[in-house]
């Protein structure tokens, strides 16, 4: 199955959203309601860091 835009690891929207000023990434290894992998977060933040290029927040619920 091919994944949508918004859900990571696709890199074009997520680069997209890194110059704005937010994103909301959904998951492909994450059902609703259920929290995504850890390392599939650090690999997110690290890479908006990377295209942002300053300092951005990561809220949860």
């Amino acid at each position: 199955m091919k994944s949508p835009a918004g859900y990571w690891p696709r890199k074009t929207p997520m680069r997209r959203d890194a110059r704005w000023d937010g994103a909301v990434p959904l998951f492909l290894n994450a059902n609703h309601g259920v929290a995504p992998p850890v390392e599939e977060v650090r690999a997110l933040m690290t890479f908006l860091q990377a295209q942002r290029g300053r300092h951005f927040e990561i809220l949860g619920s």
